[in-house]
């Protein structure tokens, strides 16, 4: 990201063009998985267990080299994988103390950038650029800390940030709407705060 910034920036104030990428953009990345992995690393386990004693019945039972091969390698797929860190994710999320712990971290990548980038007198620039269920959780972030703030009497949703652009890709963020009853429910998005920043949603139909 930064190396395409610089090119473009280059381009763009060819008769004073900046040195290196940290004069102009400041990227701090947040890891959430993690936090997930532990519960994931025990289900999977015990899916792979569920399995065993099925694998060896077959072992005994079938006596055709081709036809055991070839239900091994039906057995052997992968959809239980997909199943326990995909969607595990989503619904690992979803549950409070781990959302807690991924919104932290966000706070604490937040406030290690705005440290880094050091603008005196305003509002650093924020740019969120997110992916999959990180969209979702960029997004839920950005809406917890406006209301806490508004709550409190406080416009923005951060102290020392102002959120500029805001993309998204690959992004299930629709779906979530059945959490709260549907799509016509699904009403009060965030917004980006500045008048010349944008949301950009990148998908694949």
């Amino acid at each position: 990201i930064q190396k395409a910034i610089l090119s473009e920036a280059r381009k763009l104030l060819p008769k004073n063009p900046p040195r290196n990428a940290d004069e102009i953009a400041v990227v701090e990345s947040v890891y959430w998985a993690d936090t997930l992995n532990e519960k994931q690393r025990v289900l999977e386990e015990r899916l792979n267990q569920a399995q065993e004693p099925l694998r060896l019945t077959l072992r005994l039972w079938l006596s055709f080299r081709w036809l055991w091969r070839l239900l091994a390698w039906w057995l052997r797929r992968k959809e239980y994988e997909f199943v326990s860190r995909s969607v595990a994710d989503v619904i690992g999320y979803l549950q409070t103390d781990a959302e807690k712990l991924v919104h932290q971290r966000m706070e604490q990548a937040l406030d290690r950038l705005v440290g880094d980038v050091g603008v005196v007198g305003r509002k650093a620039p924020l740019t969120i650029v997110s992916h999959s269920l990180g969209t979702v959780i960029s997004s839920d972030f950005v809406y917890d800390q406006t209301k806490k703030r508004r709550a409190a009497g406080k416009a923005g949703f951060h102290e020392k940030a102002q959120l500029e652009n805001f993309f998204t890709v690959g992004s299930p963020l629709a779906l979530f709407s059945i959490k709260y009853g549907g799509p016509d429910a699904f009403k009060n998005p965030i917004s980006v705060e500045s008048s010349q920043g944008r949301w950009i949603n990148i998908r694949d139909a």
